[in-house]
């Protein structure tokens, strides 16, 4: 399993609903980086829009080595801030032991068919509710470079062209598909209606015939 296999099932993992001991993200992005600064770049990092405790960001840091991980914990973004409200590592099934992580990280291993199993951090607990969820919720959560995530989200924006041009070329592409389902439905119940009216005559012309036989 190499590094990148484990950052594209880091991105997948992080949009799998808390029921199913994911992050619940709506979005997920593998190794984004900000173009005119140096500096962190997550593996893998998620984006829950929500008002409630369990909204804000999530990064997943990917290890496929003994000596990267123990390295990890020399990135001078580390030491202080840094992205991600929660944060976890994934690696292989007995690469990092649940005692070895550092404060408030959680801990994601990854064994046959790419089964993510959580192991430490919020994720870990079950069920994805009430106040042991939520204690944990609080308990994981890390003093975070908001600034950096907004200038990264940005600079993906960025990348795209003119989110706001996009914006309204998906909302009139969004009406046209709607519209366009409208007037299937239509057709569709004029066809269901044309098929019941011919199967009422055929009905009634083999009632006329056996009548008259």
């Amino acid at each position: 399993m190499d590094h990148a296999s484990l950052c594209t099932i880091a991105a997948h993992w992080l949009k799998r609903s808390t029921q199913k001991r994911g992050m619940g993200c709506q979005v997920s992005f593998i190794e984004p980086r900000i173009s005119f600064m140096r500096g962190e770049s997550p593996d893998a990092i998620g984006y829950r829009v929500s008002d409630m405790i369990n909204g804000g960001s999530t990064i997943v840091e990917c290890k496929v080595s003994r000596s990267d991980f123990l390295a990890d914990r020399k990135k001078p973004h580390r030491q202080t801030g840094g992205m991600g409200k929660w944060r976890y590592f994934m690696c292989p099934e007995g690469l990092i032991s649940p005692d070895e992580l550092p404060d408030k990280w959680g801990l994601l291993h990854v064994g046959a068919r790419n089964c993510v199993t959580p192991l430490a951090g919020p994720a870990f607990i079950k069920p994805a509710w009430g106040s042991a969820y939520e204690n944990a919720l609080a308990d994981y959560a890390h003093e975070h470079d908001t600034f950096r995530e907004t200038l990264m989200l940005a600079n993906l924006l960025h990348r795209l062209g003119d989110p706001g041009a996009m914006n309204t070329r998906l909302r009139t592409a969004e009406g046209t598909v709607r519209a366009q389902m409208a007037e299937i439905y239509d057709l569709r119940k004029e066809v269901r209606d044309m098929r019941q009216e011919k199967w009422l005559k055929r009905v009634e012309e083999m009632s006329k015939l056996e009548t008259t036989a």
